[in-house]
């Protein structure tokens, strides 16, 4: 199982929300024995504690998902002037190849009569399926920002005019975080924003890891062929005769209560009735 610990980034793959370590530091700080917890026990448990917090609470979150727009990596490439012909342009693997005449040969790119024009040609010449997006900044700046359909395009040119930043070309690829954190405009009962992976949060997925360690936390309810959840059966030998309550349909409990961890989360979360 891959263990991914979310730290305010809005990694992609992260599941949880604390590490096993402050776990372990939790717990024996409050003088409680969980030595015999594997590391791998740990991390599951964390994993099943932080679904269970999303899962649960998820909808109840104030503010909002930090990362919950598509992004795209992007290269921001500055025309300090026309390229020359036979210069190129390799985006993701392929040549692009600046010519002062179209020749009707693939991957090439016209040298227009101004920057602006050429930054014009790039767009249209480029690969329409690696591209989601691009911006193009006014003549006087002379840049492209290209936005591209997935993480790990490199970009690099052979033109002593063309001025690549290589740095945003890693940027992340449809970033919509799987986590309910990190969150934007959540602030606390003292009214200070909360960013990241607050410590409540961590100590509430570590509260309910350990729950987790004991038993399933949201587990099936028993219900009925009619699918009534079943409070009570009453068994009666001789004659045989068997008695059944059922919840009354309102008033169906599907999660359980944890104190001890439900209250800690108390402050990101609306009141009982209350929706975003």
């Amino acid at each position: 199982m891959a263990f991914i610990v979310e730290t305010g980034n809005g990694a992609k793959v992260a599941n949880s929300y604390t590490t096993v370590a402050k776990f372990q530091e939790y717990f024996a700080d409050r003088n409680i024995d969980v030595t015999a917890m594997t590391t791998e026990q740990i991390q599951a448990y964390l994993v099943a504690a932080t679904d269970y917090i999303d899962t649960r609470w998820g909808p109840k979150f104030k503010g909002s998902r930090k990362y919950d727009t598509s992004l795209y990596s992007r290269v921001l490439s500055v025309f300090t002037d026309n390229p020359t012909a036979a210069d190129t342009l390799i985006v993701d693997g392929t040549a692009y190849t600046f010519v002062a005449a179209t020749t009707g040969a693939a991957n090439e790119i016209l040298i227009g009569d101004t920057v602006w024009d050429t930054i014009n040609n790039v767009i249209v010449s480029l690969d329409e399926d690696t591209i989601k997006g691009y911006l193009i900044a006014d003549a006087d700046i002379s840049s492209l920002t290209i936005f591209f359909i997935r993480d790990g395009i490199i970009v690099t040119e052979s033109s002593t005019n063309i001025s690549i930043d290589a740095s945003p070309s890693y940027g992340l690829s449809n970033k919509r975080q799987p986590l309910e954190f990190p969150r934007e405009n959540l602030r606390d009962r003292s009214g200070e924003l909360v960013t990241n992976v607050p410590d409540k949060l961590q100590y509430a997925t570590i509260e309910y890891g350990y729950r987790a360690s004991k038993a399933v936390l949201a587990p099936d309810p028993t219900v009925s062929e009619t699918g009534l959840r079943v409070t009570k059966t009453r068994d009666k030998v001789g004659p045989v005769e068997t008695e059944i309550e059922y919840a009354d349909a309102t008033s169906i409990m599907i999660t359980k209560p944890y104190p001890a961890a439900d209250r800690l989360l108390a402050e990101y979360t609306f009141p009982a009735g209350v929706t975003r």
